[in-house]
């Protein structure tokens, strides 16, 4: 399996409730989590919420939130 369905994955499992509720605290948790499956550094708060203001993983579109946190799971902002 490669990175990228791994976490897509991940996401897939994971986000629908925080997505939901416009959980910030709890999307930063799960963001952090993945990166720790994939063998990447973990975020600072800092870092994430530089990352957060550039993706809009709380779209009112399910797919658009589902891929706008995978990219900031991956670091492309």
């Amino acid at each position: 399996m490669n990175i990228l369905t791994k976490i897509n994955n991940l996401i897939t499992r994971n986000f629908k409730p925080i997505w939901e509720g416009s959980d910030r605290e709890a999307a930063f948790e799960l963001c952090n989590r993945i990166r720790q499956r994939i063998d990447v550094p973990e975020y600072s708060r800092q870092k994430f919420d530089e990352g957060y203001q550039y993706r809009n993983i709380f779209d009112i579109d399910y797919k658009a939130a589902k891929e706008e946190m995978l990219n900031l799971v991956f670091g492309w902002w």
